[in-house]
């Protein structure tokens, strides 16, 4: 008898890189909100496992090197970062409005957001969302 033996070959993919910016707090100027934001979202894509996260980090130190000011207010500004850390996808977001009330339950807090989705390589947003939503 004769046989053939060939040699396996594992394969490999790439995950896609995204980068997510730190956000923008549209009501109050010196707080940790946006970097509050820009960390819960990585973590929440970190889970799904279908990309790969530039660091906060590495962001950091791009934002640094290019001496931008952060959060990126602008989409040039927000594609030169994205660029700097090699990533496919970046994701800009605002924290537009926010308040905590208290009622006979306790309190509960209100958020209003927006997130864009770029594709880097042609500058164009591909995906977002704007939401309003209170804590249960």
């Amino acid at each position: 008898t004769l046989a053939a033996l060939t040699k396996a070959y594992a394969q490999t993919v790439d995950k896609p890189v995204w980068a997510v910016a730190e956000f923008v707090d549209r009501k109050g100027t010196g707080t940790k909100f946006g970097l509050e934001a820009q960390t819960a979202l990585i973590g929440e894509l970190t889970k799904s496992n279908l990309f790969e996260q530039v660091s906060v980090e590495q962001l950091n130190r791009a934002v640094e090197s290019l001496g931008i000011q952060s959060p990126p207010r602008d989409t040039t500004t927000l594609l030169r970062l994205a660029q700097e850390v090699r990533a496919s996808t970046v994701i800009s977001g605002e924290i537009i409005d926010y308040t905590v009330v208290s009622d006979a339950s306790g309190k509960q807090a209100y958020v209003s957001m927006r997130t864009v989705v770029y594709d880097v390589a042609s500058g164009l947003p591909v995906n977002g969302s704007a939401v309003s939503a209170k804590s249960t």
